[in-house]
């Protein structure tokens, strides 16, 4: 009884794992658009004055690794 549950807890588990791998697939366009649009956003925040409390350079580490997060999914 205990290897069915444990059958049917690793399909659940597989079936999920395979949706996420799809929807990650499946929103390709969209993450490219993301890309495009944090490279924007960096490139405008490179062009602040002044150190305005180090949060331009905060932003921009935040978009690095978003951007980082972002290829890890796309290739």
């Amino acid at each position: 009884m205990a290897g069915i549950r444990r059958f049917g807890l690793t399909m659940v588990v597989a079936f999920a794992a395979g949706g996420l791998a799809m929807t990650a697939v499946a929103e390709e366009p969209h993450l490219a658009g993301a890309l495009a649009a944090l490279s924007d956003a960096n490139g405008y925040l490179s062009q602040t004055t002044g150190n305005k409390g180090g949060h331009p350079q905060k932003a921009m580490a935040l978009i690095a690794q978003a951007e980082a997060e972002i290829r890890a999914v796309a290739p």
